[in-house]
């Protein structure tokens, strides 16, 4: 059986949020009893992801603490520590802690955060020091507004700032997506039914070399988002495509290096090595029942036996019928007439010869032809 780490990861890519957290919590409690294992996650990465699952499942307070946790405990790893501050800005932004966002993203900028997701919501909290929203791309502008989610207000000591519905952004547990792939593309299945295939602002999805984002407007007025970052391998942005289905919305994610086979969606620290993807072998052609331990190839056999050539009679036979079924009527008339009188030694092709008289029997030489009489 794989480690709790794993199967967290696993049952987080299932959307099972609640057997993930129970599965991380195991996994940082195997951590701190037997320490880390070989190629395994760090304290900082279990607390991050843990904290990212206390957020799908709407508890931001704990997810706030996983996060300050990882900022603590992920030392000199300037990359975790960077994308913890982002979470830890996240929580804060879904408690109604609107300034105290802003310093978190703020830090997680200054720090290098790779995550997409950051500038949209530097957006939705109106922007942190050196960055007003008018300053982000304009997709992200309109990321950032598309949920029904009202500006945040900042928190006072006497009153509690309303906790936003920004859990709208996240994917409810009965909406699954599955994968697949070829040499090609990697194609990615939402499913969902009865949404508007004509409305462009029902789907929004964003493209990075290794990430994507997609949100989702709901039947019922909700978001579903999607995040995979970092994926498993690099995509080609612009040579990616969507559409809307009845029942689903299907991604099509261009593999920047043809052939090359994705072992999942997102890359972890658990991810298989890359390898290629060979071409489908041909189907293999039925085996025949036998005894014998030398394998026969009969259909190539059987190939073989059917392009063999004639020979002998057999041969004189074939060009005799060749050329009598694209000759001319005199033609056919003077090898009918020449073959049957010689008694098959002389085949001819001229009727102003054959025509004039009977052909007599010619055999070859060295031989003597004799009449036979039944």
């Amino acid at each position: 059986m794989s480690d709790p780490y794993t199967r967290a990861t696993a049952a987080f890519m299932d959307e099972d949020y609640d057997l993930a957290l129970t599965l991380f919590t195991e996994s940082i409690s195997d951590y701190s009893t037997k320490g880390r294992r070989s190629g395994g996650p760090t304290l900082a990465e279990m607390h991050l992801k843990r904290s990212i699952t206390h957020a799908k499942l709407q508890r931001h307070a704990d997810a706030l603490a996983d996060a300050e946790t990882a900022v603590t405990v992920a030392g000199g790893d300037a990359a975790t520590r960077a994308k913890a501050l982002f979470r830890r800005g996240v929580a804060l932004a879904n408690l109604g802690k609107q300034q105290e966002a802003k310093e978190s993203f703020s830090a997680a900028k200054s720090g290098g955060c790779a995550d997409k997701l950051l500038d949209v919501w530097i957006a939705k909290v109106g922007g942190i020091d050196g960055v007003t929203p008018a300053q982000l791309p304009s997709k992200v502008q309109e990321q950032a507004t598309i949920s029904e989610t009202p500006a945040l207000a900042p928190a006072t000591e006497s009153t509690a700032a309303p906790i936003p519905p920004a859990a709208a952004f996240l994917p409810p547990a009965k909406i699954r997506h599955e994968w697949f792939q070829n040499e090609n593309f990697v194609t990615v299945a939402i499913f969902i039914k009865s949404l508007p295939k004509d409305d462009p602002n029902v789907v929004k999805i964003e493209y990075a070399t290794k990430a994507l984002s997609v949100t989702i407007k709901l039947p019922s007025g909700s978001d579903y988002m999607l995040e995979l970052d970092p994926l498993f391998e690099a995509i080609v942005p612009s040579d990616c495509k969507h559409s809307v289905m009845s029942t689903k919305v299907e991604i099509k994610l261009k593999k920047s290096v043809v052939g090359i086979r994705w072992a999942d969606l997102e890359a972890t620290n658990d991810s298989l090595p890359v390898s290629t993807m060979a071409s489908a072998p041909a189907a293999a052609p039925p085996a025949y029942p036998s005894s014998s331990k030398k394998k026969t190839d009969w259909d190539n056999l059987i190939k073989n036996q059917e392009e063999e050539k004639p020979e002998g009679e057999a041969a004189l036979q074939a060009l005799f019928k060749t050329i009598y079924k694209d000759a001319s009527e005199d033609t056919r008339r003077a090898m009918m007439k020449s073959y049957q009188e010689s008694g098959g030694t002389v085949l001819s092709t001229n009727w102003a010869e054959i025509g004039k008289e009977p052909v007599k029997v010619s055999p070859p030489e060295g031989m003597i032809a004799k009449k036979f009489e039944i």
